[in-house]
C-alpha cells in the first residue's frame, strides 16, 4: 500500500515568494497511478485565492502539482490530499494509505505586498543645522529588506559625495545611510536625500520597496564661521562718562552660543589692572546675536579710554559649531571715563583790560568764569560780589566763546561801591535750587573760586571801581580876587 512520503516546494524552492504560480512536488513511497487535480486540495490563509491547475509526473512516484492565481495573494498555502482521492499503487492497485502523514510537508508563504520605506531621518548628528563633514541618515522600513546599498539613494545639494549603506545591528528594517566626501566640508545649504529611481531594495519575497508616503528629513549645512560685527556703547550711550558700571553691546553676524566672561578682555589707555568684566548676558532684543558685556568693577576712579577686545582663544561658536575667528570688529566703540571734576581757573571781565574803569548805577559789567574743561549749565547759577554795605549778585546769562567759560551779568545798583571789584569769597559761586554745573562725564564741577588775592581772582585780573556816591558841594570860596 502506497503512502505519501513528502510534499515539498518545487518552484520556487524558497519561501516567502511573490510569484504568480507555485509548484509542490509530491513523493510517494512507490509508483502510483490515477493521480490528477481532483486528488488534492488547498488549505491555509491564502487557499481561496489559488486553484490547482495541473498535475505533472516527474516520475511514477513523484508528481508536480501546479497552483495558479496567487499573484496578488498574501498568506500561507498548503497542499493536502483530498478525502475523495482515488490514487492507487501500480503494483497491486491498492488504495493510497492516507493515515500515515508525510515525513516532510512544506508550505508556501505568499507575499505580494511591497515593503514600505517609512522614513529617512537624521541620525548623526541629530540636529538639522551642522558643519559635520560626514552625515548619517537612518532609513527605516516596515519590513525586513535586503540589497540596500548607497546606489539606492540620491543626495541633492553637495556634489561628488560618497554614499554608503549599513544595516543597523540586529535590525533588518533599519539602515544607516552615510554621506561623506565631495564638497561637503565647504558646502553651505540643504542636504536632501531621496530614494533613487532604480532602487532595487526588496523584501525576502522579492517585492521592490515602495517609498510612497515616506518622510525625508534633511540637513542644513553651515560651514561659514560667524563674524563679530561690532562692539558698541549701550549703557550709557554717550562716549564720555563717570559711571561706575558700563555696558557694551557685542553684535554677531548670526546666532552664537558659549558666550561668556572669559571670551572678552578689557582694553584701557592708560592701563588699569583693577577693571573687570562682571557679566555677559544675551540681549533682550536679539538674544541669539547680541550680548551685553558689563564692566561693573574697578572703574569708579579710573580716568582714560576703556574698550572691549576678544580674548586670545574665545569659545564662541555658531549653532553649526563653527568657531568664531579672533580679531576686532570694524565698529569698535570705546568709553572715555572721566572721574575728575572741572575746576575754576580764573575770573575776569569779558572785555579784559578794556572793561577796567569806574562804573556807576545802571552800568552793566559781564564777568567771565573760566573752568578747566567744558561744562554744561542748568538753571541760573549766581556769583556773589563784594560791593560794600549792600553785596551785589551777578547772574549767569550764557556760555562764553568756548564751552569752558560761563558769563555772569552784573548791573550796578544804588548803594553798591567797591574800590577794586571782587567776589565775596572763594565760595561765592552758588547754585540755587535746580541749578547745576557739570562736565561732559556728569561730574559736578568744583565751584571753589581762586583766592581773593590770588593771581586768577577778579580783583587781580581787573581794575574795576564801583562808585554810586553822588558828589556834593562842600564849599564855595572866592578865588579871584581873593578879597571880598
Amino acid at each position: 500500500m502506497a503512502t505519501i512520503t513528502s510534499i515539498i516546494r518545487q518552484n520556487p524552492t524558497g519561501s516567502p515568494t511573490n510569484i504568480d504560480s507555485v509548484v509542490f512536488r509530491v513523493t510517494f513511497s512507490e509508483d502510483v497511478q490515477n493521480v490528477n487535480t481532483d486528488d488534492f486540495e488547498l488549505s491555509g490563509t491564502a487557499a481561496s485565492d489559488g486553484s490547482i491547475t495541473s498535475v505533472t509526473p516527474f516520475s511514477a512516484s513523484e508528481y508536480d502539482i501546479t497552483i495558479d492565481g496567487v499573484g496578488n495573494s498574501n498568506g500561507s498555502i498548503n497542499l493536502d490530499i483530498s478525502p475523495t482521492q482515488n490514487i492507487t499503487a501500480v503494483s497491486d492497485s491498492s488504495p493510497l494509505d492516507t493515515a500515515i502523514a508525510p515525513l516532510t510537508e512544506e508550505t508556501f508563504t505568499l507575499d505580494n505586498t511591497a515593503p514600505l520605506l517609512t522614513s529617512v531621518t537624521r541620525a548623526i548628528p541629530a540636529a538639522a543645522l551642522t558643519n559635520a563633514d560626514t552625515l548619517t541618515f537612518r532609513a527605516t522600513f516596515d519590513d525586513s529588506v535586503t540589497n540596500v546599498t548607497g546606489d539606492d539613494f540620491v543626495i541633492t545639494g553637495p556634489t561628488g559625495v560618497t554614499i554608503t549603506a549599513t544595516q543597523v545591528s540586529g535590525d533588518p528594517t533599519a539602515y544607516n545611510i552615510q554621506v561623506s566626501g565631495g564638497d561637503l566640508a565647504n558646502f553651505n545649504g540643504n542636504v536632501d536625500i531621496a530614494l533613487a529611481g532604480g532602487a532595487d531594495i526588496s523584501d525576502a519575497a522579492g517585492n521592490l520597496v515602495n517609498a510612497t508616503g515616506a518622510t525625508f528629513e534633511s540637513y542644513q549645512l553651515d560651514n561659514t564661521a560667524p563674524e563679530l560685527l561690532s562692539f558698541t556703547r549701550l549703557t550709557p550711550l554717550g562716549d564720555t562718562t563717570n559711571a561706575d558700571s558700563i555696558t557694551f553691546l557685542a553684535t554677531f553676524s548670526e546666532a552664537v552660543e558659549n558666550v561668556g566672561v572669559n571670551d572678552f578682555v578689557i582694553n584701557t589707555v592708560p592701563a588699569s589692572g583693577t577693571a573687570s568684566i562682571t557679566s555677559v548676558t544675551p540681549s533682550a532684543t536679539n538674544p541669539t546675536t547680541q550680548y551685553e558685556i558689563t564692566i561693573g568693577s574697578g572703574i569708579g576712579f579710573y580716568n582714560g579710554e576703556i574698550g572691549i577686545d576678544l580674548a586670545a582663544s574665545p569659545t564662541i561658536r555658531d549653532l553649526a559649531n563653527n568657531a568664531l575667528p579672533t580679531g576686532e570688529p570694524v565698529t569698535d566703540e570705546t568709553y572715555t571715563l572721566d572721574n575728575i571734576a572741572a575746576t575754576i581757573q580764573s575770573v575776569t571781565a569779558v572785555g579784559g583790560a578794556a572793561d577796567d574803569g569806574s562804573y556807576r548805577t545802571g552800568d552793566v559789567i559781564e564777568i567771565a568764569v573760566q573752568f578747566s574743561e567744558d561744562v554744561t549749565v542748568t538753571g541760573t547759577p549766581e556769583l556773589q560780589l563784594e560791593t560794600g554795605v549792600t553785596d551785589a549778585v551777578a547772574t549767569y546769562v550764557r556760555q562764553g566763546a568756548t564751552p569752558d567759560i560761563l558769563i555772569f551779568s552784573y548791573t550796578v545798583a544804588d548803594g553798591e561801591n567797591a574800590g577794586d571789584l571782587n567776589y565775596r569769597s572763594q565760595n561765592a559761586l552758588i547754585l540755587p535750587a535746580g541749578a547745576t554745573v557739570s562736565d561732559a562725564a556728569g561730574n559736578n564741577a568744583n565751584l571753589t573760586l581762586p583766592a581773593l588775592t590770588g593771581a586768577d581772582s577778579l580783583a587781580t585780573n581787573q581794575d574795576i571801581v564801583i562808585d554810586t556816591v553822588l558828589p556834593t558841594v562842600t564849599s564855595i570860596a572866592r578865588l579871584t580876587p581873593a578879597n571880598a
